[in-house]
């Protein structure tokens, strides 16, 4: 265990990435919104949705269209994370057991690709090591 200095792999008691890089996301999935909320209404035009989508099992060529092989790496074990996304992020798990929690739990494991809108706020709580491929999208 330990950091991996040339960034190819990071693998310690770090929490999960939530930098910007580059991403693409689409396809089917599961959506799980929230919406911000204030001691008044906002108009809703103005109102930004928060959201994290999991998809289970996209297929290989789906994979392959994204590029997840080239994507960056990050593993870590179990253990509870206060996380806030700056960007998009969509990560691919190749191992392990995820739930997040915005406001209900969200579970999400080894072969699903999950997409963090920009502006979430959530609590991960890993289950069981995890390693995973992620990007960023800064829009």
């Amino acid at each position: 265990m330990g950091n991996d200095t040339r960034g190819s792999k990071s693998s310690c008691r770090r929490p999960p990435p939530t930098c910007r890089d580059a991403l693409h996301d689409g396809g089917k999935s599961s959506q799980v919104s929230m919406a911000p909320s204030s001691g008044s209404e906002a108009p809703r035009a103005n109102v930004r949705a928060v959201a994290i989508t999991v998809e289970k099992s996209p297929a290989a060529a789906r994979l392959s269209e994204l590029g997840v092989k080239s994507w960056p790496t990050w593993g870590g074990p179990p253990g509870r994370y206060a996380l806030s996304y700056g960007a998009r992020q969509t990560c691919y798990i190749v191992r392990g057991r995820v739930s997040a929690t915005p406001q209900r739990a969200i579970e999400f494991g080894a072969g699903d690709l999950v997409v963090f809108t920009r502006g979430t706020r959530c609590t991960w709580h890993i289950a069981a090591d995890i390693d995973m491929h992620y990007a960023f999208d800064p829009s």
